[in-house]
C-alpha cells in the first residue's frame, strides 16, 4: 500500500514524538532535546535523545535514529506501511485507500481465514466432544488454563473433509483454499490437521498466521506437522511465542530459545515470560535478527543429549554472527523444559534452578564437549574437542573474541596456544579447500556512507544548503550510486517546493536506504556543517570530475591525428586552469 506525501506529512505533524517515545522510555527535557535510556537496549546512563522541534530521535548506545516512522517500525516490528496505519489511528488521519496489490488482497484474506479457523479450534478444544484426548493431552503435561488461553491452543476433528465443508458455508472458493496451507496437496479438500492438539503461530501482533499441530494417537503419523509457507508464513522469519513474549524481552532484553512448543509454554509458566521456539526447523538467521530487534542476549535451553549439544553449538554461531550475547543451560541427556515442569512434585522447581544457571555459552559448549570426548585417549579427544570448537570459533566476526577463546581453548586441552592457533589455520584452509573459489570482489557493506553520500546528506539537512549547491552538483557527477539516487529525491522535494530533510525520507521508497538515510541525519554528525565547509566539499567534487576529464582527453591524445590534437590541448589547458582556481592557487 502506498501513501501520498500530504498523507505522512498530516501524520507527521499531528504525532507528538515526546508522548510517542514517552510510551515506551522515560524522558527529560534538557534545553531543545528530551534524554532517556535507550528503549533499543539496556543501558545505565541514558544516550537517548528526542528533537520534537525537527521531529528526529537518536539512540547514541546504538547508532539508531529516525522519525516517528522509523521509531515505530523499530519497537513494534511493523512494516512501513503498517507503523503509517498505526501511527494515523493514533493521530487519527484518515487515510484514503490506494491501489491495493493482488498480494496484499491474498495475505488480507489468509489473515482473515486464519483468525477464524483458529477461533474454530479454539471452540473444539473446550466444546467438543471428540475433544476428549486433546483436553487429557493438556492436562497430562501440566498446561494450565491459563496457558490454553494465552497460546490460543486447540482441537483439529478426527476428520478429513469437516474443515473444507466448514469454510465451503463461509463463501471461501475452492481455489482459495487449495493455495490456504490448510489442506493436502495431494488429495482435494483433505485437512492436513486431522485429530491434533493445535498450536496457533501468530505474528508480533498476535493475529494467528499458521498452525502447528501435535498427534494425539501413536502411529505412522508425524507426531508434529507444521502449515506449509504460504504468502502470509515464512517460518524462517518468525518463532513461536513471539507476541507472548515481546513485554519481557523488551524489559529484560534476553530471551530463551527452546526446542518445541510445550517448551514455551512450560517456560511461561514457571515465569521465564521471555521464551520462544523455532518452528520445527533449526535456528536461522534470519530468526536471530528478528529477536535482535528486542533484546542484546538469547539463552540457549537444550537438552544435554548429543543431538542438542549439535544443534546448540549450530544456533551459538548464527548469535555469534548476529552480535548477540549468548548464554546456555543444558539440561540432563533425555530432558526438555515440558518434561522437567510436568515432573510430578519439584519439577518446576527444578527447572527453574536449571534455567537460572545459565552460563556463557562457549564454557557450556566446550564442557559439553569434553564430556562428549570422555572415554576416547587423549589425542582422539582432543580432534572431538576441537571439530566441535573450531567451527564455532571461526564464525565469530571479532577477531579480538576469537583470540580470547582460542586461549581459552588451549587452556582447557593443556597445549600450547601455538598449537591451537596452527589447528585454526589448518581448519580454515580446509574450508577454504573445500567452499567453491570465487576472485569476484567482495561486495561493499550495506551500511557504507561514501564521501559523495555524506556531502548529499549534508545538503540534505535544510533547504538553504542544497539551495546553495544545487547549480554546482549534478548526479552524473556522483560516482556512488546511492548518493545519485538521494540527490535526485533531493530535487524532486525543491522542485515541488517541500521542505527538506522530510520531502526527501517521504520520497526514499526503498526501506533500507531510509533507515540509513534517517540514522545519518539524526546522528548530529552534520550539526556543525556550514556553508564554507559546503563549498570545500564541492570543491573536491569537481576537482574529482576534471581529473577524469583531463585523464579522457590525454586518452584521446595518445590516439589522435597530428591536425586534431589542437583543440584538445587546448580543452586540457582550460581544465588545468579550472582545477588551480579550485585550488586557489590563481593560476
Amino acid at each position: 500500500m502506498r501513501f501520498s506525501r500530504e498523507q505522512l506529512q498530516r501524520i507527521r505533524e499531528r504525532v507528538d514524538l515526546v508522548d510517542l517515545v514517552g510510551g515506551y522510555t522515560r524522558l527529560e527535557r534538557r534545553g531543545n532535546r528530551w534524554w532517556g535510556l535507550s528503549p533499543f537496549k539496556t543501558e545505565k546512563t541514558p544516550s537517548f535523545t528526542v528533537q520534537p522541534d525537527k521531529g528526529f530521535y537518536h539512540c547514541f548506545a546504538t547508532g539508531k535514529g529516525g522519525d516517528a516512522f522509523s521509531f515505530v517500525m523499530e519497537l513494534e516490528r511493523l512494516s512501513f506501511a503498517e507503523a503509517v496505519q498505526f501511527l494515523a489511528q493514533r493521530t487519527g488521519v484518515e487515510l484514503e485507500e490506494g491501489p491495493v496489490s493482488e498480494e496484499d488482497r491474498t495475505r488480507a484474506a489468509l489473515a482473515e481465514l486464519y483468525e477464524r479457523v483458529s477461533h474454530s479450534f479454539a471452540y473444539l478444544l473446550a466444546h467438543a466432544q471428540g475433544a476428549e484426548s486433546a483436553r487429557a493431552y493438556v492436562k497430562q503435561r501440566g498446561i494450565t488454563e491459563e496457558s490454553v488461553e494465552q497460546f490460543r491452543l486447540g482441537y483439529a476433528p478426527n476428520s478429513g473433509t469437516w474443515l473444507h465443508g466448514f469454510l465451503r458455508s463461509k463463501s471461501y472458493s475452492s481455489e482459495f483454499l487449495a493455495k490456504s496451507g490448510l489442506f493436502s496437496a495431494r488429495y482435494a479438500g483433505y485437512s492436513l490437521f486431522r485429530n491434533r492438539l493445535i498450536f496457533p503461530i501468530v505474528d508480533r501482533s498476535s493475529k494467528a498466521v499458521a498452525f502447528g499441530g501435535r498427534a494425539l494417537e501413536s502411529g505412522d503419523t508425524a507426531k508434529y506437522i507444521n502449515s506449509p509457507e504460504t504468502a502470509l508464513f515464512h517460518k524462517s522469519r518468525l518463532v513461536y511465542g513471539l507476541a507472548q513474549s515481546i513485554p519481557s524481552m523488551r524489559e529484560t532484553r534476553r530471551v530463551y530459545l527452546v526446542e518445541g512448543y510445550t517448551d514455551v509454554i512450560a517456560m511461561h509458566q514457571i515465569g521465564v515470560a521471555n521464551t520462544v521456539a523455532p518452528l520445527g526447523t533449526a535456528f536461522t538467521a534470519e530468526q536471530a535478527k528478528l529477536l535482535k530487534r528486542y533484546c542484546d542476549e538469547v539463552v540457549l535451553v537444550f537438552d544435554g543429549d548429543s543431538a542438542g549439544v549439535a544443534a546448540s553449538f549450530r544456533a551459538a554461531g548464527i548469535c555469534e554472527q548476529a552480535e548477540l550475547k549468548v548464554s546456555a543451560v543444558a539440561l540432563p541427556v533425555g530432558s526438555d523444559p515440558a518434561d522437567l515442569a510436568g515432573d510430578p512434585g519439584a519439577g518446576a522447581s527444578k527447572l527453574a534452578e536449571a534455567v537460572a544457571d545459565a552460563q556463557p555459552a562457549f564454557a557450556v559448549l566446550l564442557r559439553l564437549a569434553r564430556a562428549e570426548a570422555d572415554g576416547a585417549d587423549y589425542t582422539d579427544a582432543r580432534e572431538v574437542v576441537l571439530h566441535r570448537v573450531l567451527p564455532y570459533i571461526t564464525i565469530i566476526p571479532s577477531e579480538v573474541r576469537r583470540e580470547s577463546l582460542m586461549d581459552r581453548l588451549a587452556g582447557e586441552l593443556g597445549v600450547s596456544r601455538a598449537a591451537v592457533y596452527s589447528d585454526y589455520e589448518r581448519f580454515q584452509r580446509g574450508e577454504r579447500r573445500n567452499a567453491e573459489g570465487s576472485t569476484a570482489p567482495a561486495e561493499s557493506s550495506p551500511g557504507k556512507v561514501t564521501s559523495d553520500l555524506k556531502l548529499v546528506l549534508g545538503l540534505a539537512q535544510r533547504n538553504e544548503f542544497y539551495t546553495h549547491a544545487r547549480g554546482r552538483i549534478g548526479p552524473e557527477m556522483l560516482d556512488d550510486p546511492q548518493a545519485r539516487r538521494v540527490a535526485a529525491l533531493m530535487e524532486d522535494a525543491f522542485r515541488h517546493d517541500d521542505e527538506l530533510p522530510q520531502g526527501l525520507i517521504d520520497r526514499i521508497e526503498d526501506i533500507a536506504l531510509r533507515e540509513l538515510v534517517l540514522q545519518r541525519l539524526t546522528s548530529g554528525e552534520f550539526e556543525a556543517i556550514t556553508h564554507a565547509g559546503i563549498d570545500q566539499s564541492l570543491n573536491g567534487l569537481q576537482l574529482r570530475a576534471l581529473h577524469r576529464e583531463l585523464s579522457k582527453i590525454d586518452a584521446a591524445i595518445s590516439r589522435a591525428e597530428e591536425h586534431d590534437i589542437h583543440g584538445l590541448q587546448e580543452r586540457k589547458m582550460a581544465i588545468h586552469s579550472d582545477i588551480a582556481a579550485l585550488r586557489g592557487t590563481g593560476a
